[in-house]
């Protein structure tokens, strides 16, 4: 038996709070971080991402996805350099990335750096929004998208099943299943009147419970197919595609769980999850294969999520530790086991 130690970086998931990001401003001197943030988007991204105004509620900038997306990568990254400003360095033998999360995972693994990471997150929230936008040139006339939660009761086995069959049989190419983050937890994306009439006939027929989103983009679908196409061609042309090289840190991938090791297959694995699922259950359920055990440490804004599906996926007799970085109190008394 081994122990393990997994990095975890966390995907758009829940809106940032302006309560967070003000911990953040009250404990450490982001000047750096702001110059980093106006060099490579602007300084009016940054100002309304860090705005302290009493009556500001940040959720509104960050419910635009490449607003959001940028936000995340960077915050991150922050995260990450405070650990090393307390001389830790986390060396993992594994890194997942939840959807966006994978984005950091490159960063962590030295493939690009902190200003490409921030360009790449912007330009993959833009290339998404150009997706819905799509479908009229009069705003009233476009297709309306969502995303809902659907949450499946322990008395009801084999509930991705039973959403895929519904799909399949009443909403085909209108719905499709974004992520399966646990076998209590997917979530589906499309058409927003289809879903919530599919949210009626679950509930009615399975009991399931459906919460919706507050994105507008129907991630991890074939809605995305040219935005995968445009951020291939994309990170071809900044050269990230130009040779073979094998990852500091080997990556288990959202699109089949595999563990990946070479940095062009993970990169491009991380463009087909714009039109597929995230795999995240399998990458976690099949760690509970074998004798290992594991310490989990899940970096960044939203890694109280990412521990919570670690938890839903993963025996107890597993998880040696499965600990959230995120907070200026959980950074500075982190330490390294």
């Amino acid at each position: 038996m081994a122990i393990k130690r997994i990095l975890t970086f966390p995907g758009q998931g829940h809106s940032l709070s302006q309560e967070y990001l003000r911990s953040l401003q009250s404990s450490y001197d982001l000047t750096i971080f702001k110059e980093i943030l106006s060099n490579r988007i602007s300084t009016s991204f940054t100002n309304r991402l860090l705005q302290e105004r009493e009556n500001y509620n940040p959720s509104n900038f960050l419910g635009k996805t490449s607003n959001s997306q940028p936000a995340i990568v960077g915050l991150s990254s922050l995260i990450t350099s405070k650990l090393k400003e307390h001389d830790i360095d986390i060396k993992p033998d594994y890194l997942i990335g939840h959807s966006l999360g994978e984005l950091s995972t490159f960063l962590y693994n030295d493939i690009i750096d902190i200003d490409l990471g921030l360009y790449l997150a912007r330009k993959r929230g833009k290339y998404m929004e150009q997706c819905i936008k799509k479908g009229g040139e009069r705003k009233k006339t476009r297709k309306k998208f969502g995303l809902f939660a659907v949450l499946i009761p322990r008395a009801t086995p084999n509930g991705p099943e039973i959403v895929q069959e519904g799909i399949d049989e009443h909403f085909k190419d209108l719905i499709y299943i974004s992520n399966i983050n646990s076998e209590r937890q997917i979530v589906i994306s499309g058409d927003i009147e289809s879903l919530k009439i599919f949210g009626q006939i679950l509930k009615k027929t399975h009991g399931l419970k459906l919460i919706k989103l507050t994105a507008d983009v129907p991630f991890h679908s074939p809605y995305l197919r040219e935005a995968e196409e445009k951020f291939t061609d994309l990170i071809a042309k900044v050269g990230l595609l130009k040779e073979k090289s094998l990852l500091k840190y080997p990556i288990i991938s959202n699109i089949d769980g595999k563990v990946i090791s070479e940095a062009t297959e993970a990169l491009l694995g991380f463009t087909r999850c714009f039109t597929k699922p995230v795999q995240f259950a399998k990458s976690i359920q099949q760690l509970n294969e074998g004798d290992d055990k594991y310490r989990f440490i899940n970096l960044g804004p939203n890694g109280n999520v990412i521990q919570g599906l670690v938890k839903s996926n993963l025996r107890d007799d597993k998880i040696i530790e499965n600990e959230v970085l995120q907070t200026p109190e959980e950074i500075a008394s982190f330490k390294l086991r």
